[in-house]
């Protein structure tokens, strides 16, 4: 696209541009069979359905217009004439699955398109409002054509058809054989057009940017084409590297081919399939071929070793090769090394060198550091960096301040800078705020928005307010957002009617949904209720979901079946099972009983331990307690103990170290118990013993720092 300039017009020679045109058909009638809710929903993502179809494409850099009912996407480029009529494929085959997919509207009520593709001599202009825009015969074409399409076909003129001709099906199109509803009832010419049809598959072998092909095959859901078609790119090329007196410009544009097919594929292994190839044809490979293996290695050692390969074949690496190093790098400190290589070697680094190391930083002072750093190099910040920034600020007052740099450094907020910013909201209030300016902006929000902004809801009356305002009408909900509803919600009876809401609306709960019922239900008998649904829906439940069944038993015993259950059905318990466990009912169960159960468990951290002697003290079995404490006397809940019950501690251990002389705990536990009763200078002689008795390396070392603390207090008391 030309600069824009001052004047109005920009270019007066004119140029031959290509103008996509894209429509809904019959939009109106359509729109009045939608809800309210389902009309805001399907504006909102229509404004954004073509932009990852552009950005694959590689048609970013063309003019794309919004019209309201769909779209213009203009080029003056001839090589993106094809990758145009990859688009308007794409978009006539998948336009009415995609909406209805997004939306939750049935495909049957979602318009369909009509495409055309025009070539004509147009001007570049400046509008009043400072946009740029193609004026002249392409636009205009493709807007007399479209008037002429059947439900999602695509049509173009004969100028577009000798372009397409042999990459894609193509026949004259007959518009007088049209019902009259698809003929254009305003005819100032006679417009020769042609119906585009599917892509050729045969077309590949002689591609000169096979990825649009490819990637319009996986679009459309032909998985088997696209590798057919990459299949024939690389043998059809390997072919012709091998071929005898081949001059080094045709080897080149070769590699430029194999090196497109690395990009293009999403597999690792197949792109060192095609390293293999490139170097059994007698190709070397170059640093975008290095650059494409670094970025693709799924570790950063594997990216260090292609680095040495490169330097081994003698291919200088480039900050594209630094920045992406850098990306792969598992902390900041090796990030740095690669950093200052980078400099060292007179390698500018750019604006993704630096979000690369922004990424790694793990607060806004190392954040703001990297910043600077980034300005010292005459390097400009985007949008990426600030948001970087912003997400590492410990507050709104601090992220708001950078917000402000950004409009004086002239970048525009995108919608992730709107999310850091709500992050930073103490409450959907303050949250909205920033909400309200995302819309303002014209910027579309994505699904994950949502759960933020619900999540800052204070209260379930708050949550399902915006729910009902907002979410309801703008975007298809899904399980996700009812789990953070039911989350907001602690009212058993008012998630069942969330619950029946999301089966109304055919949403799928999945097992955080499940998980939440249990949970919130108010006794076992309910939560089973639940837990049979769960399976029914053919959702088997997790460690996550007994642990919820266990917190409803009654006592340690009950809770002790379900966990039984749970072992039977190949799930493990975790801490917090233990957690929960020990916070039940243990009046039944005997301190020695419980750890000979819990030590015959495969997984038995001592820590839980805890929260048994808590729970034994809670039912004022303080003799169990005391038990629990003697196997594991330094755990902080036994001390605290022991502080609590001095004197019976010390009775308790003293009588266990009397008439047990060899015991492996019990001087430890009364060295511990005297100590916590103010009474250090008599542990010594049972923590010695007991430092003689013992074999674990953690007891031993635990023991002497007991003794070296007993004997600086005595020195700084005898001092004093």
């Amino acid at each position: 696209m030309p600069d824009k300039k001052e004047s109005q017009i920009v270019d007066t020679t004119g140029k031959i541009v290509y103008a996509l045109n894209i429509d809904l058909i019959d939009s109106t009638k359509k729109g009045l069979q939608f809800n309210q809710s389902e009309l805001d929903r399907f504006n909102l993502n229509l404004v954004a359905q073509i932009k990852p179809y552009i950005r694959k494409l590689k048609l970013s850099s063309t003019l794309i217009k919004f019209t309201g009912d769909g779209w213009i996407v203009a080029t003056e480029h001839e090589n993106e004439v094809i990758p145009l009529c990859c688009l308007a494929t794409i978009m006539a085959s998948r336009f009415q699955k995609d909406m209805s997919k997004e939306t939750g509207i049935p495909i049957d009520k979602i318009p369909s398109l009509r495409l055309a593709i025009c070539g004509g001599r147009d001007i570049f202009v400046n509008l009043p409002d400072g946009r740029g825009d193609w004026v002249g015969d392409s636009i205009r074409c493709a807007n007399r054509a479209i008037g002429n399409c059947l439900p999602n076909q695509i049509l173009i003129d004969y100028i577009t058809y000798r372009w397409a001709l042999r990459d894609f099906k193509c026949e004259k199109e007959n518009i007088d054989a049209h019902p009259e509803k698809f003929k254009a009832t305003k005819k100032e010419e006679d417009l020769i057009l042609y119906n585009l049809g599917d892509l050729k598959i045969e077309a590949a072998k002689d591609l000169e940017a096979p990825e649009c092909f490819i990637y319009t095959f996986q679009f459309l859901g032909k998985s088997s084409a696209a590798k057919e078609l990459h299949q024939q790119v690389l043998v059809s090329s390997l072919n012709e590297a091998k071929k005898q007196n081949i001059n080094e410009d045709s080897r080149q544009s070769i590699l430029i081919k194999l090196n497109r097919l690395i990009s293009v594929n999403p597999f690792f292994s197949n792109a060192l399939k095609i390293l293999k190839d490139i170097k059994k044809a007698g190709l070397s490979p170059n640093i975008k071929t290095y650059n494409m293996l670094i970025h693709k290695s799924p570790n950063y050692a594997l990216a260090v070793s292609w680095f040495k390969e490169m330097a081994n074949e003698n291919v200088l690496p480039n900050e594209v090769t630094y920045s992406t190093i850098i990306r792969k790098a598992p902390y900041l400190k090796l990030a740095i090394i690669w950093y200052k290589r980078m400099l060292n070697k007179d390698i500018k680094p750019n604006v993704y060198t630096y979000n690369a190391l922004l990424s790694k930083t793990a607060d806004i002072k190392e954040a703001v550091y990297w910043y600077e750093e980034m300005l010292k190099n005459d390097v400009s910040a985007n949008s990426i960096v600030f948001n970087t920034i912003i997400n590492k600020t410990s507050d709104l007052k601090e992220a708001e301040s950078w917000f402000n740099k950004m409009f004086d450094e002239n970048i525009s907020p995108d919608v992730h800078t709107y999310i850091a910013l709500i992050k930073h909201s103490s409450n959907l209030t303050e949250a909205r705020v920033w909400y309200d300016r995302l819309i303002a902006s014209e910027l579309t929000p994505i699904y994950p928005l949502y759960l933020i902004l619900l999540q800052k809801a204070s209260s379930y009356a708050q949550a399902s307010e915006f729910f009902k305002e907002e979410i309801e009408k703008k975007i298809k909900t899904n399980a996700f957002i009812y789990n953070v509803l039911l989350n907001c919600n602690p009212e058993f009876a008012e998630a069942i009617k969330i619950y029946e809401k999301m089966i109304k609306e055919k949403i799928r709960p999945n097992a955080i949904t499940f998980n939440s019922m249990i949970n919130k239900a108010p006794t076992l008998k309910d939560a089973n209720v639940w837990r049979k649904k769960m399976i029914e829906a053919k959702i088997a439940p997790k460690t996550k979901t007994y642990n919820f069944l266990i917190k409803k038993a009654s006592d340690f015993g009950k809770g002790e079946i379900l966990l039984s259950e749970m072992q039977k059905e190949g799930l493990e318990p975790n801490f917090y099972t233990f957690q929960i466990l020990f916070n039940l009912d243990l009046s039944n169960i005997s301190a020695d009983k419980l750890l000979i159960w819990f030590l015959k468990r495969k997984y038995h951290p001592e820590k839980v331990i805890e929260y048994a002697i808590a729970s034994y003290r809670t039912s004022q079995l303080t003799k169990q307690a005391l038990r629990l404490a003697l196997d594991y006397p330094h755990l902080k809940e036994s001390r605290k103990l022991m502080r609590d019950y001095s004197k019976e501690s010390i009775l308790y251990y003293k009588e266990i170290s009397e008439s047990i002389p060899n015991h492996p705990s019990a001087d430890y536990a009364l060295g511990i118990a005297l100590i916590e009763g103010g009474k250090g200078f008599k542990a010594i002689s049972h923590l010695k013993n007991a430092l003689k008795l013992a074999t674990a390396t953690k007891r031993k070392e635990n023991i002497k720092y007991l003794l070296r603390t007993i004997k600086k207090t005595s020195v700084k008391q005898t001092s004093s």
